[in-house]
């Protein structure tokens, strides 16, 4: 369960294009990715599976391969070559999360004219940095003009 997880962490830094856990995954031999790529098909998820099937192929290998892969390679230093792929995943993922942190702080709001779920127009306010919607009181003092965002 616990391995699932962070192989589904994994994938997620990948497709989010966090390239030092992009990096990482490459130092590791074929064995260790045909390893997670089965624990990723055992848990049934097929979406996850066929993303795992893609960084097989940058590899340029396929499933087909693993099993001969699998049977090749000796087991003795699995537990240290599976530590070090877990270890380098969650660095690569707190980079990932402090980089999503910093480009989603906003120092700066305003407010904007949009349309409710029944059409009429009302003021939100926004953060200047993110475009997110935020809590009106940090747009209190500010005139409603919508030129920020003028697209209704």
């Amino acid at each position: 369960m616990i391995r699932a997880f962070l192989l589904y962490l994994l994938l997620f830094s990948i497709l989010t294009g966090c390239a030092t856990t992009k990096n990482s995954v490459q130092e590791f031999d074929d064995a260790t990715v045909c390893r997670a790529y089965n624990e990723v098909k055992s848990g049934g998820d097929e979406d996850l599976t066929f993303k795992f099937v893609r960084i097989l192929a940058q590899r340029g290998l396929g499933p087909v391969d693993c099993p001969q892969i699998l049977r090749d390679d000796p087991l003795e230093h699995l537990s240290e070559r599976y530590d070090k792929f877990v270890s380098e995943l969650i660095q690569g993922l707190a980079a990932v999360g402090r980089a999503n942190r910093q480009e989603s702080v906003d120092t700066d709001w305003d407010w904007d004219e949009i349309h409710d779920e029944a059409h009429r127009l009302v003021w939100v306010c926004r953060g200047v940095q993110s475009g997110r919607l935020a809590p009106t009181n940090h747009c209190l003092g500010k005139l409603q003009i919508d030129w920020r965002w003028p697209s209704k």
